[in-house]
């Protein structure tokens, strides 16, 4: 399909503060604000949705210090039309899952994770009415709000201690509390009153055994100006006095955190054995005495739970990670504050085990949330740490948008980064060129999407892509990286292929062909990506009409998948090829072997598939009609033409 001319995204518009225009769900720089977001909602509504959700549902408990009646407008879809009565026993099936989700997440969208998830439907006030009486409201009534605001503050003068407060069982974060504890009671000097109903208190236990001054001065949450002007020009971070809480044990059921760590060893050492049963039993007994006596959010106890979660995702155990994570995660809050930092980096580790499961939409929400607080913390060090801080999440998110089919937000991504890097200088110039080269392969995907539903309207020129694509060979020629390299020339023949630019196929396929028949590729890099460029090889020969050449790569892909333990003779990539063996032969003109190939391929396929599995029915219809149609995912076998997804069927995350 010859592509058309297109206005390209202008890849050079102004860096604007990233402070100001990375708002949580907005990952694009823009010159101006649209008048409508991509739900068609005006910005005044997106804006009074966002005031709103912040009033009633923050991310923690709010401590308000009055109440305003607000009436919300029906919501639309998860609200039912008819409200109708739901059991105690539906409601306590799905209590677990509701507490954990909504930690993280606004009444809204828990009610429609609810809804698309689990088809669990009620109205706004049976939701409310429920969470109260499993008390898990996030707003504090005003008699609540000022009790915690006198007693914290009393015992803060009178005794030097902060004071950590639960409601029904469920800490309140302490930067909550310290928050209120800013702006000390304007009210004369009384008695608190009796303690609220529910409501309890003890002496803070800090996360962090670090020197505290012994007679804090009274105004110690009111710096003064030059102390302000200090904080803020001096290059060496400052951190907030902690108190020191009371003593930690030295042991916990016997043993000292030396113990823990010599069974956290082992429990790596029985992972790198292959004795997952054994790791995980270790592992679990490591991070249960380490949280005791070091603490849920120290450094060993968090690397432990990092080695576990990896072994667990090997051994097909991610279950039990995301318990241990989901666990870590609301530590965090308890002990360091929903804004913390090392909170943020908790829910990102939680988001990447979703991911890791498949559970895409559940890792997004997590995902660009853990970003957005990074992002926050970071930015007052600049946009270099900033970019830095939340690369890797970013890449995460960018692979979430493509296997959605969301083209437009992953297409905004990378010209937000191709910008940001622009700015930053020659250190970053890797990242550019990878950046660029992620936009070229966004859009080859889209071409060929929108090429086989015959839709001739261009996303972009060709001549632009290519300008992508070249200017990414030219940095990772200069600087030797082999892997980005070769998938740029990879999509450089993609595109001559797409745009049927044979002139320029032929020498762009010689180089690639050059590239992967060094020796050295098989072994430096993974078996897929090199049998990847050696299919994309074949097709450029097939596109350019030289059988003989197809034919002579794909047999040697065949022997490449055989030798491979891990693949085999009868695994879905050597099937795959055989049928890609089989077009090479009906376009050769030899319709007998291209029939053996297709049957050879059938043999395999009712030894090794599910008997619904739709490659079935495909290998019949070659047979039956003696040409081949569409192209084939080489992990699951199905057309990846008729996909949402801008990645194929089964993708695998690349780290950069």
């Amino acid at each position: 399909m010859i592509m058309e001319s297109f206005n390209f995204p202008n890849l050079n518009f102004q860096v604007v503060s990233p402070v100001q225009n990375w708002e949580l769900g907005d990952t694009i720089n823009r010159p101006e604000t649209p008048a409508f977001g991509t739900d068609g909602r005006s910005t005044v509504q997106m804006q009074a949705t966002l005031a709103m959700d912040q009033l009633i549902d923050d991310n923690d408990f709010t401590l308000t210090q009055e109440h305003s009646l607000v009436v919300a407008p029906r919501e639309q879809g998860i609200e039912p039309d008819v409200p109708k009565r739901i059991s105690r026993g539906d409601w306590e099936k799905h209590r677990e899952l509701i507490k954990t989700q909504y930690s993280f997440k606004t009444l809204t969208e828990l009610r429609q994770f609810m809804m698309t998830e689990h088809g669990f439907i009620a109205s706004t006030q049976q939701w409310k009415k429920k969470l109260a009486e499993w008390h898990l409201s996030k707003n504090l009534r005003p008699h609540v709000t000022k009790f915690i605001r006198k007693r914290a503050h009393r015992r803060l003068v009178n005794v030097g201690k902060a004071t950590q407060f639960s409601l029904g069982g469920q800490s309140i974060p302490m930067d909550k509390v310290k928050r209120h504890l800013q702006d000390p009671p304007n009210d004369p000097p009384s008695p608190t009153g009796s303690t609220p109903s529910g409501l309890s208190y003890c002496t803070y236990k800090s996360p962090m055994m670090v020197p505290t001054k012994l007679n804090p001065p009274s105004n110690l949450f009111q710096a003064s100006t030059q102390e302000e002007y200090s904080r803020s020009t001096s290059s060496t971070p400052i951190s907030d006095v902690v108190e020191i809480g009371p003593i930690v044990p030295a042991l916990w059921k016997g043993h000292d955190i030396d113990y823990f760590l010599t069974v956290a060893d082992d429990a790596s050492s029985f992972a790198a054995s292959e004795d997952y049963r054994k790791a995980k039993t270790a592992f679990i007994e490591a991070l249960e005495g380490l949280g005791v006596l070091l603490s849920p959010v120290h450094a060993q106890t968090v690397s432990v739970l990092e080695n576990f979660v990896r072994e667990a995702g090997r051994n097909d155990d991610l279950p039990t990670a995301l318990d241990k994570l989901h666990t870590s995660y609301n530590a965090h809050k308890d002990l360091l504050g929903v804004q913390n930092k090392r909170t943020w980096r908790s829910l990102a580790r939680l988001g990447s085990a979703y991911l890791e499961e498949a559970n895409i939409n559940q890792a997004y929400h997590m995902l660009l949330n853990a970003r957005q607080g990074l992002f926050v913390n970071a930015t007052e060090l600049g946009p270099e740490v900033a970019f830095v801080s939340t690369r890797q999440l970013t890449d995460q998110i960018i692979f979430i948008l493509r296997r959605q089919g969301d083209f437009e937000a992953a297409e905004e991504e990378y010209i937000r980064l191709i910008s940001l890097l622009g700015s930053l200088g020659e250190a970053h110039l890797p990242g550019l060129a990878f950046y660029k080269q992620g936009l070229a392969n966004l859009y080859l995907w889209e071409m060929g999407r929108q090429g086989a539903r015959n839709n001739t309207l261009p996303t972009v020129s060709a001549q632009q892509i290519e300008n992508l694509i070249q200017d990414a060979l030219q940095v990772n020629s200069a600087n030797k990286n082999k892997a980005i390299y070769i998938q740029c020339l990879d999509d450089l023949c993609a595109l001559y292929i797409n745009t049927r630019q044979g002139a320029k196929l032929l020498p762009s396929t010689r180089a690639l062909e050059k590239e992967i028949e060094e020796p050295i590729c098989l072994g430096l890099f993974p078996i897929e990506m090199v049998l990847s460029a050696m299919e994309m090889v074949a097709a450029c020969y097939f596109q350019l009409s030289m059988y003989d050449e197809t034919e002579r790569w794909h047999l040697r892909i065949e022997g490449e998948i055989e030798r491979t333990p891990h693949l085999g003779p009868r695994s879905t990539w050597a099937l795959g090829n055989l049928v890609n063996l089989c077009r090479t032969y009906f376009a050769k003109g030899e319709r007998y072997n291209a029939i053996e190939m297709a049957r050879k391929a059938q043999v395999i396929a009712r030894e090794t598939l599910p008997h619904d599995h739709a490659f079935h029915n495909t290998l019949k219809r070659i047979i039956e009609a003696g040409r081949v149609d569409g192209n084939f995912c080489k992990i699951c076998l199905t057309d990846f033409t008729t996909t949402r997804s801008l990645f194929g069927c089964c993708p695998s995350l690349i780290k950069s």
